[in-house]
């Protein structure tokens, strides 16, 4: 079964990708790959990938594919709550 959306390698200078590491990949959706960034070599050929993040992408990597940004979350806005009292309320309803 593939996976939907972008293909993104997230490099690590290990062999495990820590709590921290996990946490950011799963901001980044399901096509999250993470690679251990000791073992690329520059005369391998790099892997397919729409884009690559991490603390530890190697330099071909980030030369040849755009790093993964997270796209900001709009704060929710705060919800105006009509007054307590009704003779406060000028049409006589609430808003």
């Amino acid at each position: 079964m593939a996976v939907k959306g972008p293909k993104v390698l997230y490099f690590v200078a290990g062999s495990r990708p820590s709590n921290d590491d996990m946490e950011a990949g799963a901001k980044m959706g399901p096509g999250v790959f993470y690679r251990n960034a000791n073992f690329i070599q520059p005369e391998i050929p790099l892997e397919a990938c729409d884009y690559v993040a991490g603390p530890a992408i190697p330099a071909n990597y980030r030369e040849a594919f755009p790093k993964f940004k997270l796209k900001k979350e709009k704060p929710e806005e705060p919800t105006e709550e009509p007054p307590a009292n009704p003779s406060s309320w000028k049409s006589g309803e609430p808003k």
